[in-house]
């Protein structure tokens, strides 16, 4: 699949209305063989208790540490989340998460709080190996995306009519892969309000190249960024991407 090479001229630097609703950088990890993983969340609470101040403990703490250390299904799950305005911090023994959620305030803001987050984990020195760095965005729209997107469900030439798709689709790019998801017919929620029916979701990772990843991560950052990007307006119809006021 070649989504990502089918490139618009350029691309926006801009858009409004912006449909991102969440955007998270998430890393997972494998800790010093000396350290203890349920250590991981009261090291990093440590280090940001003053900026993110409200702390949520996760369902997923109700199950034996055992179970949630041996099984690949729950060991990367956050336990705890720390609230600080618009971000959060979603942390669990093998996992760290950045997310901003609701108004997304551009690629340099966030990549300025995810950076000040890696530089301050860099420092602790509990990291052993990274396994696995993944960006991804949430995009959420009020109206059906289909009927503004360059993806289409053929079924004897003629496009399928339904009342509910989902496509998930894993696709290459070199070092990366994006696990994208296209949906319509959906109740987006956002607390208890319906913000929308239909989504673009896309998660750009990377396992490999990550060594010393902590001593320069900007550039590995802005890579994935960039090629969800070129796989986010790849997917709208230029006229609908006119329509978002782009700024270029």
């Amino acid at each position: 699949m070649a989504l990502e090479t089918n490139l618009i001229a350029k691309l926006p630097r801009r858009i409004s209305p912006c449909p991102i609703n969440e955007a998270i950088l998430e890393i997972r990890f494998q800790t010093r063989p000396d350290f203890l993983g349920g250590a991981v969340f009261g090291l990093l609470y440590k280090e940001f208790r003053n900026q993110y101040r409200d702390v949520q403990k996760q369902p997923v703490l109700q199950i034996p540490e055992q179970m949630r250390t041996n099984d690949p299904g729950l060991m990367y799950l956050p336990e705890y989340h720390l609230t600080g305005g618009p971000f959060k911090l979603l942390i669990g023994q093998r996992v760290l998460s950045v997310v901003v959620a609701g108004e997304y305030s551009g690629w340099p803001a966030f990549l300025v709080r995810v950076e000040e987050v890696l530089e301050a984990v860099r420092s602790l020195e509990f990291i052993d190996r990274l396994e696995r760095l993944g960006l991804r965005y949430i995009n959420v729209f009020d109206f059906d995306i289909f009927d503004h997107s360059t993806l289409a469900l053929i079924h004897g030439g003629a496009p399928l009519e339904t009342r509910s798709t989902r496509i998930v689709s894993r696709i290459e790019a070199d070092a990366f892969e994006h696990t994208l998801t296209v949906a319509n017919g959906l109740k987006v929620r956002n607390e208890n309000d319906v913000i929308g029916e239909s989504i673009i979701d896309i998660d750009t990772a990377t396992s490999t190249g990550l060594e010393g990843f902590f001593d320069s991560p900007r550039s590995v950052l802005e890579e994935a960024h960039n090629r969800e990007k070129k796989l986010f307006f790849s997917l709208l119809r230029p006229e609908y991407i006119d329509s978002l006021n782009p700024e270029y």
